[in-house]
């Protein structure tokens, strides 16, 4: 019984911390930079667009990728090698538990306002992290960091941009515990392509999922130890 008890209680530990690293690999953000080389360990979707997509067969695509850590909503696109235009900065539509709104990616002043004198349609070749992204129906201020990357070499640009949840929230009439625990989130660009890239909010299941194995844990030793202390 005494080994049987110890095996149980080892299994729980080493479940307990693969569980831990899971969370923490779950909940790692990326860098809003441009480099996008936090997004390769995180699921992409398969964006199609364009002709050479005919007879069951894909050519060329997109890919898309979301993320909800720390307060904010991650989206990350790449367009495909193929393409021959810049990476589309215009309806950036982002839906939360069905609720849709629309916004833009544009260069943004030091207070964060919205920097309508500078165009962002045709972009010089590298990174360009002087942007945000706005509501597009009227806001002004920008609701978190934005950077598009416009390849030299080849026609493959991306961007990434995230937006606080606490600004989130009141636009779509949501509380903020509701979006980052549960929410399904869903991004999606019409200029981009008909896919939508889908997330669901950090759930909280997991985190009561490991309380609960602590507490098996703990009581299995506290259990044994009763158990010794009547046989002494």
């Amino acid at each position: 019984m005494k080994n049987q008890m110890a095996r149980i209680t080892a299994f729980l530990i080493a479940f307990l911390i693969v569980m831990s690293a899971e969370v923490m690999t779950v909940v790692a953000s990326p860098a809003v930079d441009g480099y996008c080389e936090d997004w390769s360990g995180i699921p992409e979707t398969m964006i199609t667009y364009g002709s050479h997509n005919t007879g069951g067969t894909i050519y060329e695509y997109h890919g898309g990728s979301m993320l909800v850590s720390d307060g904010y909503v991650y989206v990350h696109v790449r367009m495909s090698d193929l393409y021959q235009q810049q990476i589309p900065v215009d309806e950036l539509i982002l839906t939360i538990n069905g609720v849709s709104k629309s916004f833009i990616i544009r260069k943004r002043n030091a207070d964060n306002t919205i920097n309508w004198d500078e165009e962002v349609y045709a972009l010089p070749g590298g990174i360009s992290s002087d942007l945000g992204v706005f509501f597009r129906d009227g806001a002004s201020v920008a609701l978190g960091e934005a950077v598009v990357k416009i390849a030299e070499a080849s026609p493959n640009d991306c961007f990434e941009f995230r937006m606080k949840i606490s600004e989130l929230a009141p636009l779509y009439g949501m509380d903020e515990a509701s979006i980052e625990n549960g929410a399904t989130l869903q991004f999606y660009s019409p200029n981009i392509g008909p896919e939508k890239v889908t997330v669901v909010g950090s759930s909280t299941g997991t985190y009561i999922g490991i309380a609960l194995c602590f507490a098996v844990v703990l009581a299995a030793l506290y259990g044994q130890k009763r158990r010794k202390q009547a046989y002494s």
